[in-house]
C-alpha cells in the first residue's frame, strides 16, 4: 500500500512539473498585444489583436505594412509626410511590434484576414495598401481577399518570385561585383545602419560588425 502511494505521489509530482514546464514554454512563445507606440490602439480580430496607429486624417486612406522582424516604426519618418494629404494607418503584423504573438496562425492568409478585419473595424475602404518586403506579400493577399478595402497596392523591396529562397546573404561572395563589395555593412560607417534602425522592433540589436570580425 505504501509503495502504491509513493508511485502515485511520484506520478503526480511529475505531472505538475510537466505542466509548469509547459506553462513556461507557452509563455515564452506567446505574448498578448500591448500599445508600445504613442497614439496607437489595439484592434481585436478573430485571428488576434493588432496594434494600429491611425492619424485620423480626412484624405484617402494609406495603409503601411512593415516587413519580417520589423514593426510600424519602419515607416515613422514617411507616415507624417503622407499624413498631410491622407489618412495614414501603420499596422504591426501578428507576431511583431505591439500586436499579439500567438503560438500559431502566421500564414500569409492569416495575416491578411486579420489585417482586413481590423481595417474594416476602423471604417477603412478604397485604400492604398503599401507593403515592404513580407508586407508586400500581405498587401497582395489583402487585395485578393478584400478588393473593396485595398483598391491599390504598392510593393517595396519584395522579390517577384521565390527563386531566391535558397540563396544566402553571402551567395555572391567572394566573387561579388564591385558595387556589392562597396556596399556599407550594417555595423560599419555610412547611411545604412542609422537608416534602417527605426524599422526594427524596440530592443532588437543590430550586429555591430560583419561575421568573422572583418
Amino acid at each position: 500500500m505504501r509503495r502504491w502511494l509513493r508511485v502515485t505521489l511520484v506520478v503526480l509530482v511529475g505531472l505538475v512539473a510537466l505542466l509548469l514546464l509547459n506553462a513556461v514554454a507557452v509563455n515564452n512563445t506567446t505574448r498578448d498585444a500591448e500599445v508600445n507606440v504613442d497614439g496607437a490602439e489595439l484592434v481585436e480580430t478573430s485571428s488576434g489583436t493588432l496594434q494600429i496607429l491611425d492619424t485620423g486624417g480626412t484624405g484617402s486612406p494609406v495603409v503601411l505594412i512593415h516587413g519580417y522582424t520589423g514593426s510600424m516604426n519602419w515607416f515613422q519618418e514617411l507616415a507624417p509626410l503622407l499624413a498631410a494629404e491622407h489618412r495614414v494607418l501603420s499596422v504591426d503584423l501578428l507576431g511583431h511590434g505591439g500586436s499579439d504573438k500567438p503560438g500559431a496562425g502566421y500564414e500569409i492568409t492569416d495575416q491578411a484576414s486579420a489585417m482586413a478585419e481590423a481595417l474594416a473595424r476602423l471604417g477603412v475602404s478604397d485604400a492604398t495598401v503599401v507593403g515592404h518586403s513580407l508586407g508586400g506579400t500581405v498587401a497582395t493577399a489583402v487585395a485578393e481577399q478584400s478588393p473593396e478595402l485595398a483598391t491599390r497596392i504598392v510593393i517595396i523591396d519584395q522579390a517577384p518570385n521565390d527563386d531566391h529562397e535558397d540563396l544566402s546573404l553571402a551567395a555572391h561572395r567572394p566573387g561579388a561585383s564591385a558595387p556589392d563589395r562597396d556596399r556599407p555593412e550594417l555595423g560599419g560607417p555610412g547611411p545604412v545602419r542609422p537608416g534602417i534602425r527605426p524599422g526594427f522592433q524596440h530592443g532588437q540589436r543590430l550586429r555591430e560588425s560583419r561575421p568573422g570580425g572583418r
